[in-house]
């Protein structure tokens, strides 16, 4: 993919970019410069399959300084763990609203 379809592509109405991890180089370089004029416009979602939340939490950062943007919209973190502690919870919801569930074979969820 060239860097050149993200502007093609946000010209055509796409306005959700998902990237999985920084190793997406023509998608950031092409979406950078839409997020720096359109921010509006434009929501950036991203994840990772790391558990550790240190390394989340720089993921996040680095996301959010390559982009040069305040906020990743939509983060994607499977964390396979039966139950977050009080604290755990405290933790996340610094970054925004998380949606908690209790597995992927049951719908019971809520939001922190």
């Amino acid at each position: 993919m060239d860097s050149s379809c993200v502007a093609l592509a946000f010209e055509a109405g796409v306005n959700c970019f998902f990237f999985y991890n920084l190793s997406h180089e023509k998608l950031l370089k092409g979406l950078k410069p839409i997020v720096a004029t359109q921010r509006e416009q434009v929501l950036v979602a991203t994840g990772s399959s790391d558990r550790d939340f240190g390394r989340l939490q720089e993921y996040l950062e680095q996301v959010r300084c390559y982009l040069d943007i305040d906020i990743v919209d939509v983060f994607f973190a499977v964390l396979q763990v039966t139950e977050l502690t009080a604290e755990e919870a405290l933790r996340w919801e610094e970054y925004g609203r998380i949606l908690y569930g209790d597995g992927q074979d049951r719908f019971e969820t809520g939001w922190l």
